[in-house]
């Protein structure tokens, strides 16, 4: 009788049992209101990335001060410097900072407002996979370079189905780095010679096009100055830097490519065949990963670069995903109960994967991995110091140890 007792208590484990506190997380996410999710979503952007403030700001300050006139190679980053010199964040190192900090968090809340104007179970999955994306660890981790404005611009050229969208994005894109926008929008090129991607292509050239008569300009004002110094031409002195950097970090700085978002970008790659599959390994992995190993600037490089074709390639791919498949990637026994068709079940996987898998970033110059709240290194050494004297005194004067 008490062995039966014992078995009433605690019943047989099953799968549906297991995925009880799963399947709570998942109908939280799409039953929430949605102003919450979108407040959660940014938060857990910046807690898995932290906030980074570049060692280059002051280039960029002094490049904005000299405008009309380009002062070094970051003056090829001509959008940032102008509106740095237009708002008058160009005084201090510091307001510069503040400046762009205050950008960044903006953009990414306009990207949850925007994803979340018809809070849909899709769109409420697309909030957590952009949190959780490289893309807020690019820009967190280099507040006040020129990546904000590459990869918004990119966005808007790949999430767009106007033209004049479309051009005002290739426009904001190619004002950050000139070499970096043509190797954006080839990639998203490649992308678009996938038969399955082809209303692309149009978009892509003109990205391509744009880019293109970027570089040539940003060539002609360096070249009316006497000024040499095209990130091109240091491109020799960087490679072996770099490639060391990569191979130091690795697999880390593979993994850091995606992120968590590899699972996403892996399941995207399966669902298409034939030369479609290859095109957008080459657009989304090849190219980008090329140029990345390359070019000394690990992570940030590559999240940049493939920016404009992951982002349309992961939006179109999802949005084919029909609601009764979910059903099948989950187990029989587990089709009961208040989730019968495994939805939020499977929200509540995805989400919890892309939570656990962390956000890291390598520096493709040393090969060194960051931490998400190194700066606060140097925030608490003072503190750090001060309790340990105290401790230390506490220990010699009043305990008779000697610490």
């Amino acid at each position: 009788m008490a062995e039966t007792d014992t078995d009433n208590a605690h019943p047989p484990l099953t799968i549906a049992s297991a995925l009880t506190p799963v399947r709570a997380i998942g109908i939280f996410v799409l039953e929430c209101r949605p102003w919450v999710l979108g407040v959660l979503a940014l938060a857990l952007a910046i807690v898995r990335n932290g906030i980074h403030f570049d060692i280059g700001t002051v280039d960029f300050v002094a490049g904005a001060r000299e405008l009309p006139a380009p002062l070094g190679w970051f003056s090829s980053s001509w959008g940032p410097m102008l509106v740095g010199r237009i708002t008058g964040i160009d005084r201090s190192v510091w307001a510069w900072n503040a400046g762009f900090l205050v950008a960044t968090l903006a953009a990414l809340t306009a990207a949850v407002i925007v994803i979340l104007r018809k809070p849909t179970p899709r769109h409420r999955m697309a909030v957590v996979l952009l949190a959780c994306s490289p893309l807020p660890a690019v820009l967190l981790y280099g507040v006040g370079r020129y990546d904000l404005f590459l990869i918004t611009g990119s966005a808007l050229v790949a999430l767009s189905h106007r033209w004049w969208a479309v051009t005002l994005g290739a426009l904001i894109a190619c004002s950050s780095n000139p070499e970096q926008s043509i190797v954006t929008a080839i990639a998203l090129f490649l992308v678009s010679m996938a038969p399955r991607f082809r209303a692309k292509r149009r978009h892509a050239l003109i990205f391509l096009g744009i880019a293109i008569v970027n570089w040539v300009g940003v060539s002609l004002w360096f070249a009316m100055y006497d000024v040499e110094a095209s990130r091109a031409l240091l491109f020799p002195a960087w490679i072996a830097q770099s490639v060391s950097g990569f191979v130091y970090a690795f697999p880390i700085s593979l993994y850091s490519w995606y992120g968590a978002l590899w699972l996403v970008v892996l399941f995207v790659i399966g669902s298409l065949t034939g030369k479609s599959r290859w095109w957008v390994i080459t657009g989304l992995l090849l190219l980008p990963g090329i140029f990345t190993v390359t070019t000394l600037d690990g992570t940030r490089v590559f999240v940049c670069v493939a920016s404009a074709a992951a982002l349309f390639v992961v939006h179109e791919q999802l949005h084919e995903i029909r609601h009764g498949e979910v059903a099948t990637l989950l187990p029989s026994p587990v089709r009961s109960g208040p989730d019968p068709g495994n939805v939020a079940a499977f929200a509540g996987i995805v989400v919890c994967a892309m939570i656990f898998l962390p956000s890291l970033f390598y520096y493709g110059f040393n090969g060194e991995i960051a931490s998400p709240w190194e700066i606060w290194h140097g925030l608490g050494d003072q503190q750090y110091k001060a309790w340990d004297d105290l401790v230390k005194l506490v220990m010699r004067n009043y305990l008779g140890l000697e610490p």
